[in-house]
């Protein structure tokens, strides 16, 4: 037989360590890498916000510029357009329309006030003098109160009956005080109440 030997004790080597992934050259470069792509963040959100900032303020511009010519539309057309219930615009205008219509009917129909006031002008008498006169139901109702000193009452009375324009009115004589006219002095105080004719 041969002889034969068996060696029982393996070769070890001395563990090879592997490389260290982080070094700390590495973690200050990915700190870098890091800081530099929340730099570019931070400013392209900026410039975004910036951008959209004078974005709004343009449409604000131009909102207002808008506004401003709707209501130059608005007051150059009738409310009916811009009503949203149609029937009762279409009402309001028929009112405003008739009301018109009769105040044209009224002044086409009456004298002026100051015509009937320069006719009272034209019928005072000596001695007497007005202290109000009340013009009512569109001139068809007149009230003069005033004081006259001895008994005119009924000159000033004769002068409006022919006046052309206090002519068409009825006139009664009211409250007379201190009618007691004999004395030439004696101060009266009067009313007149005037309504006009009806016209058949």
């Amino acid at each position: 037989m041969f002889r034969q030997e068996i060696n029982l004790y393996h070769y070890f080597e001395t563990p090879r360590t592997s490389g260290n992934l982080l070094t700390w050259k590495r973690y200050w470069l990915l700190n870098m890498a890091v800081f530099v792509l929340l730099t570019i963040i931070y400013l392209a959100s900026m410039i975004e916000n910036t951008y959209l900032a004078n974005k709004a303020k343009e449409l604000h511009l131009q909102s207002a510029s808008y506004q401003t010519e709707f209501q130059k539309l608005k007051s150059s057309l009738p409310q009916l357009f811009f009503n949203k219930n149609t029937e009762e615009a279409v009402k309001s205008m028929r009112s405003e329309l008739a009301a018109q219509k009769e105040i044209l009917a009224i002044l086409s129909r009456h004298e002026p006030f100051s015509e009937v006031l320069a006719s009272f002008s034209r019928s005072i008498v000596p001695n007497l003098w007005l202290t109000n006169i009340s013009i009512q139901k569109n001139g068809d109702e007149i009230t003069v109160k005033g004081n006259s000193v001895g008994n005119n009452v009924d000159e000033f009375i004769a002068k409006i009956d022919q006046d052309k324009l206090l002519k068409n009115f009825n006139v009664k004589l009211n409250n007379v005080k201190n009618n007691d006219v004999t004395d030439a002095n004696t101060k009266l105080t009067f009313e007149i109440t005037m309504t006009r004719h009806k016209y058949e």
